[in-house]
Order: C-alpha cells, then structure tokens, then sequence
C-alpha cells in the first residue's frame, strides 16, 4: 500500500519487535540478519516455516496486503494485534484501513473483539476450587485473572528464569539425544520438583516445552507417549502425576495449566498459586519421601537439616 511511509514501518517493526508474537521474534531475527536456516533453529520450528513466517513479516513491513481470502485471514492477526497497541494516529489509521480491506477480502475477518491468536486454547479455564484471599501475606506472582490472559503468557516466553518462573523442554521424554536415555520418572520429577518449590515460595509458573534458549520445542514427543496425544491426554497424565507425588494434590493447590499454540508445536504453562500449607513431594522411584523443596532466585532447593527447621519455623503455616 502506497500509505505505508518509511516512519509508519519503523513504528510498526518497532511494535512488533517488542511483542512476544512469533512475528516478533521474526522481525527480531532479521535485525540480527539471521538467515531462513538460522532462523529455523532461533524459532524452533522448520526452514519451511521459518521462510513462511519471514514472507508475512516482510509483506507488513512492506505493505504488501494478499488477495488469497484464506491467506488475508491468516495476515489481518498481526494488523488486529497492532490495533491494541498504543499507535500513532497516523498507524492507527493504516491499520484500520488494512483491517478494512482484509475484511472486503475475507469477511471472517473481525476486529471489533479483543485480539487473541487462533489456536489459543486455555485448557485450564475449567472451574477449580478457589484459594481465598488471605492465603498470600506478601505479593506473589501475578495470577492470570489479573490480567489479559494471552498477552502475559507469550510475555512469559520471553522472560529470563527467575524466582517465579521456570522452564522445562518436556514432561515425558527427554528432548536431548544425548540424555535420551534418563528415564521418564526422572523427567517428570524435575517438573513436580518446581510445582513444589513455586507452591512453597511465592508461587509462579513453570513452562513445558520451551528449551532453556527460550526456543519453542513443543510436546510432539510428550504427546507420543499418550493413549490420548493431544494436550488434553498430556494434562490428564499430568494432574494425574501431581496428585500422585505432591500433598495437598492439584484442585487443593489451585493449579492450572494454560496452553499456547504455534502451529505445529505446542506448549504448557502450569500455573502455580503461593500454597497456604506445606508442600511436599513423595516419589519413592527418586528416594523422594516427604521432601520440601523451596524457591531460591533461579534454583530449586530441597530443605533439610537446620536449614528445613528454620524454613518450617520461618514460614508457619497450617
């Protein structure tokens, strides 16, 4: 479009390399001058998507607007991110007026909705026993009814571990060739460890699927373990493992998990209120009896000894 001046697309790459949208981390690796090749392992994803998704980008920053229906549905997601987004008057005309024209391309296109990716699924929006307000004496990581649910879980991706988040590749199998050999109960106590830890703490979130480079790996391989391979078979093995080695168990601690889609890659997001009793982990395959493990910056601590005695008495609780 002959609208789309020099300042109007260095606003809207500016926007985007902002954004934790896979657009973002496109536009980010171009700036790095990553090739399709590069790009690939950088996204956790094919070549073939990665030049995909290079295509689109380039397409916005170049005003190039498609006139396939099925492919202008699939571009008016980035032009209805952008509307949210604190624009110039100038871009927030383009934009609408983009919107406009994929909408005479596609009717299905609607941007009179708050923007959330298609694909999108929060699994864990089922109704879950309720913590009251007095479980938290100090401020803990924020809860996903405080805020736009899908912006702060893709920002969540972004983020550095800390001591309300961390990160898994996977829940089942391990994703490194060269540990493929650790068993599954190995794998799958590395992220009850966390749940714990988080829950003892100040609560948090632990992502599966996600290496710690914060390339998007996905759960194909988690999924193929499955007699249901979809994330709702994976949540079910899952909660079903929480409740098994953690006490209190799932619905006690209020967890939940989140999902995000990107295409062909899948990833988990369970979130972890600040529990208002103990926690602790039995799992007797990893000589795990009645440990407690706690938050400290990046790590994952187990308590005992002196340091256990002065946790308990630090933190009573019921």
């Amino acid at each position: 479009m002959s609208d789309l001046t020099p300042a109007l697309r260095e606003e809207i790459a500016r926007h985007l390399r902002a954004s934790s949208l896979r657009q973002g981390l496109v536009v980010r690796d171009m700036e790095r001058g990553l090739s399709p090749e590069q790009m690939a392992s950088s996204q956790g994803t094919s070549i073939e998507n990665a030049r995909k998704y290079l295509r689109g980008v380039q397409d916005v920053l170049d005003g190039r607007l498609p006139t396939a229906p099925s492919i202008a549905l699939k571009a008016a997601r980035t032009y209805h991110y952008l509307l949210g987004c604190d624009l110039s008057p100038g871009l927030r005309s383009y934009v609408t007026s983009c919107l406009h024209q994929f909408k005479a391309i596609n009717p299905k296109v609607n941007f009179d909705e708050p923007y959330r990716p298609t694909g999108y699924r929060d699994v864990g929006a089922k109704p879950r026993p309720t913590i009251s307000s007095d479980v938290r004496t100090e401020p803990p990581a924020r809860s996903l009814g405080d805020q736009e649910t899908e912006p702060f879980l893709r920002a969540l991706l972004d983020r550095h571990e800390s001591q309300i988040l961390e990160r898994k590749s996977s829940f089942l199998v391990p994703t490194d060739p060269k540990q493929k050999d650790i068993p599954q109960h190995v794998v799958q106590h590395a992220v009850a460890k966390n749940v714990a830890a988080l829950a003892n703490t100040n609560g948090g979130h632990v992502i599966i699927g996600q290496a710690d480079d914060k390339a998007i790996l996905g759960l194909a391989s988690d999924f193929a373990q499955l007699r249901n391979p979809s994330p709702d078979g994976f949540e079910l093995k899952l909660v079903e493992y929480i409740n098994n080695c953690l006490h209190p168990g799932w619905a006690t601690l209020g967890l939940r998990v989140h999902w995000l889609d990107f295409g062909d890659r899948d990833v988990a997001i369970i979130e972890v209120p600040k529990s208002r009793t103990r926690v602790y982990l039995t799992d007797k395959k990893v000589g795990a009896i009645e440990d407690i493990y706690v938050r400290s910056a990046t790590r994952t601590d187990k308590l005992s000894g002196r340091e256990l005695a002065d946790w308990i008495e630090a933190n009573r609780r019921e």
